[in-house]
């Protein structure tokens, strides 16, 4: 562990080669530039926290390799680009957090994949197009926040199946079209922001 200290510069593309690192923790330092693709070497991976960095660029497609990961923390960087579908391919994935960063395009369909996530929060980015009506897939979800964002079209009748959904924040977007009845299914909601 590394994290909560000055250090800058960028990552080394030579961290691809710690085949047995389970844990990379070096969030809350002054690294720089982009993530390096050779992260999607890390096969044992399982958590994965780089926040609070000045980090940018897009997120390597190859991060979609790292299978045993649980933890991704990204957030408060200055990353860009779309998400890459490879995302899809995360399936331990248990908490996703890419918020305040400058990330754009839709969130790709293939999230609807990660049946093991508990925690999805991208706000504050610049992500656009529909919610993907796969996001009713994530039957673990409890923590939904897409908040700030550019996120247009209808809020998708699938958000219903979301059962154990406690926090629901879809605000400051450009979403239309009418409150899906469904809405109605989550038994479990304490918090509900649609303004």
């Amino acid at each position: 562990w590394l994290y909560s200290n000055k250090l800058s510069g960028s990552l080394p593309s030579g961290i691809g080669q710690l085949k047995q690192l389970e844990i990379l923790q070096l969030h809350a330092n002054q690294i720089s530039g982009p993530l390096p693709s050779t992260i999607g070497n890390l096969s044992v991976l399982r958590d994965l926290r780089l926040y609070s960095n000045k980090l940018r660029g897009s997120i390597p497609s190859g991060i979609g390799q790292l299978k045993q990961l649980e933890i991704l923390y990204l957030h408060a960087n200055q990353l860009s680009g779309p998400l890459p579908s490879t995302i899809g391919n995360l399936s331990a994935l248990t908490d996703m957090r890419l918020f305040l960063n400058r990330l754009s395009g839709s969130i790709p369909s293939g999230i609807g994949q990660l049946k093991k996530l508990e925690y999805l929060i991208l706000d504050t980015n610049q992500l656009s197009g529909s919610l993907p009506s796969t996001i009713g897939n994530l039957s673990d979800l409890r923590d939904l926040r897409l908040y700030s964002n550019k996120l247009r079209g209808s809020i998708p009748s699938g958000i219903g199946q979301l059962k154990q959904l406690e926090i629901l924040y879809l605000h400051a977007n450009q979403l239309s079209g009418p409150l899906p009845s469904t809405i109605g299914n989550l038994s479990d909601l304490r918090d509900l922001r649609l303004y």
